[in-house]
């Protein structure tokens, strides 16, 4: 398939002796969707004169099909995401670019990826200057599988195409002779993401070589600032099927409790002990979060329960991890566009990529559908953060000039970070019961 090209927005004027900052952009998508065209930096590049690069890599079974082995040890779309990388630095200083001011960013799974590429040895050393993660954290549970879990779907794409299944030499050779849309429409349902490729090839360099929370709690990792955060209610979209329904009722949020619980024993007891500790680990949740009245109390706490769970806890575990050797900077995004993009209910805060409708600079687009819908407050709000962001790009310090915030950087000491809403106010962590909670009492439990 030819699909790897690059794409490089240029600000009109002169450079400057050193060039443009340069943000180069890693799309999201669960590693399976997505495209460089998801977003559209003009807004960006124009207002704060810096580059913004964005790229294809590959994705799905053609970017992270593992055999668990040197015939296909995986990461073939992170590999990508290097090579384009390490093209830009070379390259970069021929369309007026700092190629020592280059920062990568990346939403959800691009974020994901900015992590790994944190972690990665030979493969991304020496290719950026600083680094953006959105919505998205590579120590979050689950992010990087062992590549032996593949084994079962390895076994149904083989008899679904026809394919020997062993040696994985032939499995490869005939799943090359399908055509590649055939393929990408008809393999079963899988989850494609990066894997621990550690010891897999004798031929490439491994790409991850551990689970990424023990890398980074190791101290191994790339030292450069570090800009990160969440927006306060990232899945609620998808984790709630009607956010109008006000009739769910506490039984129902045990139950979706006690699923999950159970969920995270199946996939983590190592022996049978901590199989009766389902309902501790229930009532220990109910603890931390108890719905005060049926309705729409009860859809808040199911989820800022998930939030905390799968985005906050994690981001404040990662910015301590980073604040020890970088300088981060951390914020929860809170503020919602006035213009109504959908109809959501007053009591919904900021869902996944609501956020980044501010970070492109959308209210200004000339070509929204909603132009007119747009608000003076939106378009301040999104001048202050494309500021922001653009001035870590340019200096590593989002507050440096041209704006009027205070943005304390992350300490283990104080956790301050910054509530994106119409104050930008830097506060210090709200949430620590709950964040403690889910990082220091919660992986005992399971």
């Amino acid at each position: 398939e030819d699909c790897l090209y690059l794409n490089i927005f240029i600000p009109d004027g002169s450079p400057g002796i050193k060039g443009y900052a340069v943000i180069f952009w890693i799309h999201a998508g669960d590693f399976s969707n997505g495209a460089p065209t998801d977003i559209e930096p003009f807004q960006v590049v124009f207002k704060q004169k810096i580059i913004v690069v964005t790229f294809s890599y590959r994705l799905n079974i053609f970017g992270f099909l593992s055999t668990a082995d040197g015939e296909a040890q995986g990461n073939f779309g992170l590999m990508d995401q290097s090579a384009a990388l390490f093209w830009l630095k070379k390259n970069i200083n021929h369309f007026g670019g700092d190629e020592n001011k280059i920062t990568i960013m990346g939403h959800s799974a691009g974020a994901i990826s900015v992590g790994l590429h944190l972690m990665s040895e030979e493969w991304s050393k020496g290719g950026y200057s600083g680094a953006i993660m959105m919505s998205g954290n590579p120590i979050t549970d689950k992010v990087v599988r062992n590549p032996r879990s593949f084994s079962d779907s390895l076994d149904a794409i083989s008899i679904l195409f026809g394919c020997n299944r062993r040696p994985t030499s032939m499995l490869l050779s005939c799943l090359r002779k399908v055509d590649a849309k055939t393929l990408a429409t008809n393999i079963p349902p899988v989850e494609w993401g990066p894997v621990i490729d550690y010891g897999l090839s004798n031929t490439s360099a491994h790409f991850i070589k551990d689970y990424p929370r023990k890398i980074f709690i190791e101290g191994n990792f790339q030292k450069v600032p570090i800009l990160m955060g969440v927006t306060d209610m990232e899945d609620i979209l998808s984790l709630v099927d009607d956010i109008k329904d006000t009739k769910i009722t506490y039984n129902d949020f045990l139950q979706a409790v006690d699923e999950i619980s159970k969920h995270d024993l199946k996939t983590s007891v190592e022996n049978d002990e901590n199989c009766t500790n389902s309902q501790i680990i229930t009532d220990a949740i109910t603890y931390i979060y108890p719905p005060q009245n049926e309705g729409v109390d009860i859809l808040k706490k199911f989820v800022e329960f998930h939030t905390d769970r799968m985005y906050v806890a994690p981001l404040f575990l990662m910015a301590d991890i980073l604040s020890k050797d970088n300088e981060v900077f951390a914020y929860l995004f809170s503020v919602r566009p006035q213009s109504k993009l959908l109809d959501l209910p007053k009591w919904v805060g900021v869902p996944k990529f609501f956020d980044q409708i501010f970070i492109w600079g959308v209210p200004y687009m000339n070509n929204s559908n909603i132009l007119n819908e747009w608000t003076s407050s939106d378009k301040k709000i999104s001048d202050v953060i494309m500021t922001m962001w653009a001035n870590f790009a340019k200096s590593a310090n989002p507050i440096i000039s041209n704006v009027y915030v205070k943005w304390n950087s992350f300490r283990a000491e104080n956790n301050s970070i910054l509530i994106v809403n119409q104050n930008f106010n830097s506060e210090l962590g709200n949430n620590m019961f709950s964040v403690r909670f889910w990082n220091n009492y919660y992986p005992n439990l399971v």
